[in-house]
């Protein structure tokens, strides 16, 4: 074996430690943010847990918020890439139908990403400038349904604002409060989105700008 190609070789390991070190940090710091939140946790206390050198870590973040910042960026991601998997060559209601089911299922089965993403406090220092590319990618399956002849009385944000609340709704709530005696999962999650598809249908607003049939905002 040439000296090049051990080098190479090198520095694939090298790499794939980096990326195995990184996803440990990221999987402990997830948990530990979901358990106690940003203010209890501790980099330290993570190096520990990694039997590594608190300066390990400061290899991969500069500090605390930005750990906290890259695991709730992680969270987000994921629920993107999840929504992102609904086959686009199903009907638009179906894709709607999918993309819910996705939604509960990433949050149920990546539960301390998705406490993270959705139920930290948000620093007040860093306000939200826009919405995430997760919501922004069900505004335009909402935009495809309509387009389609689906939810033609309902403003597109108004849509996909409540078929987003009611996936997350749900979540939070699998997520928060599994000792609660909930019916069967799938018939509960099919039966919370069929009653948000349908009460869409049946709603009836009259602009873009929300208002309802009597000048009541609601959205």
């Amino acid at each position: 074996m040439n000296g090049a190609h051990m080098g190479g070789e090198l520095g694939k390991i090298r790499n794939l430690n980096r990326l195995r070190i990184l996803d440990k940090v990221m999987a402990i710091a997830s948990e530990e943010l979901a358990e106690k939140g940003p203010e209890e946790l501790s980099l330290r206390h993570i190096a520990r847990r990694l039997d590594c050198a608190i300066g390990t870590i400061y290899l991969y973040f500069r500090d605390k918020d930005a750990l906290v910042d890259a695991v709730v960026d992680a969270g987000f991601a994921g629920l993107l890439t999840s929504l992102q998997a609904v086959d686009a060559t199903l009907p638009p209601r179906e894709q709607l139908r999918a993309a819910f089911q996705s939604y509960v299922r990433y949050g149920i089965e990546n539960q301390n990403l998705y406490r993270c993403a959705f139920c930290l406090p948000r620093p007040a220092n860093r306000p939200l400038l826009r919405p995430h590319q997760a919501y922004e990618h069900l505004v335009r399956l909402v935009e495809t349904a309509r387009a389609a002849g689906i939810f033609q009385h309902v403003a597109t944000q108004l849509a996909a604002q409540t078929i987003w609340v009611a996936a997350h709704g749900l979540t939070s709530l699998l997520v928060l409060r599994p000792d609660f005696p909930w019916t069967a999962r799938e018939v509960l999650i099919s039966s919370v989105m069929e009653t948000t598809l349908r009460g869409l249908d049946d709603l009836r607003t009259v602009n873009t700008e929300g208002k309802s049939d009597g000048g009541v905002e609601v959205g």
